[in-house]
């Protein structure tokens, strides 16, 4: 008889354990299963603070952005220290053209207005002015005058070019 009790406690005792086993499982999945509905919400919240920040940030530029801006375009102007160096410039564009080159006048206000004469062929002339536009100033052409005359071998270009560079405003 003792054995039969003690075989009913056993079986009363793993009872309750896989009773509570099972209740604690239960409840261990209906937590988790909260947490990863939280999460997804949580997750949904994110990218759409994300997008929006996005939106926004088109909006309106960062300052560093805007000093960025701000420093780009006052390199297409020549400031007061720079005169000297741009004629330089000037000269050194000539040489890697491969023209004669002969600064006429130079004039200062709102703009720098040079007055220069080239001497060479019609492809090296066009590859000076080329290297003038693409020189990073804001350069106008306010005057281009060519003529062709016939040397011994070939043809020789000379003429003006008068260009208009912005001076930077304070």
């Amino acid at each position: 008889m003792t054995n039969f009790k003690e075989k009913r406690y056993l079986l009363i005792f793993l009872t309750t354990v896989i009773l509570f086993l099972g209740f604690l499982f239960f409840w261990w999945s209906k937590q988790t299963l909260n947490l990863a509905r939280e999460n997804v919400l949580s997750e949904a919240k994110n990218n759409e603070i994300e997008n929006m920040q996005q939106r926004f940030s088109l909006f309106r530029p960062s300052t560093n952005s805007s000093v960025d801006l701000v420093s780009i375009l006052n390199s297409y102007f020549v400031s007061f220290d720079q005169r000297v160096i741009i004629i330089d410039k000037m000269e050194q564009l000539a040489k890697a053209a491969k023209i004669d080159y002969l600064l006429n006048n130079a004039s200062d206000g709102e703009e720098i207005s040079l007055d220069i004469t080239v001497k060479g062929q019609f492809s090296n002339i066009y590859h000076f002015l080329r290297l003038l536009e693409t020189s990073g100033y804001l350069i106008s052409f306010d005057s281009l005058n060519l003529n062709a005359t016939n040397v011994k071998g070939g043809v020789d270009w000379t003429g003006t070019v008068i260009i208009k560079i912005p001076s930077e405003v304070k």
